[in-house]
């Protein structure tokens, strides 16, 4: 059986590449070590599984599941992350509304904690949230304050993927103000 820390690390790389399937047995073996902290990072894992699938309801019901054991928890670093979470389940069900409250409030809980990474990767999800919306100068400002807070730490690759989002946003916004 493996250790608490031993999952964590397993559900970061299953998260790192998308494996619903590994984070699911993940949660699994979670479960079985039966503490608060395990329950909370099971559901979180769960969430994310079902969110790979596309099943943003039942992802949803764990992402809520966990975010009430992480406060219980007093884990701010785990409430900021599922609330993020929970936005991005909201972005890809269409409720631009409940994203952007949720990714807003995420933001400001990495900022507090001092995440810089999560505070770029969520500022690009709100970036990404506006373009869906087609409000293009709200997601380049959010691209842009993203790529910001990803070339101060050195995040190459982050770098690379909100500078694709910031291009195709330009491009739409200059395709929407093109005369036909």
């Amino acid at each position: 059986m493996r250790t608490f820390k031993e999952l964590k690390d397993a559900v970061d790389k299953a998260n790192s590449i998308n494996d619903a399937v590994s984070l699911m047995k993940c949660a699994d073996e979670l479960d079985a070590l039966a503490t608060p902290e395990a329950e909370a990072a099971a559901h979180s894992a769960r969430g994310v599984g079902f969110a790979l699938g596309s099943n943003y309801p039942v992802a949803l019901e764990h992402y809520h599941r966990a975010l009430g054991k992480f406060e219980e928890l007093g884990n701010g670093s785990g409430v900021a992350g599922v609330t993020g979470n929970i936005g991005l389940a909201h972005m890809n069900t269409g409720n631009y509304p409940a994203a952007l409250d949720h990714l807003h409030h995420a933001l400001a809980l990495h900022e507090e904690l001092g995440e810089r990474r999560h505070v770029a990767r969520v500022t690009g999800n709100i970036g990404n949230v506006y373009g869906n919306t087609g409000n293009y100068p709200a997601a380049l400002e959010h691209y842009h304050r993203s790529l910001d807070v990803l070339e101060e730490l050195g995040i190459r690759s982050g770098v690379a993927g909100v500078t694709r989002s910031e291009e195709l946003t330009y491009e739409l916004q200059c395709l929407e103000a093109a005369p036909y």
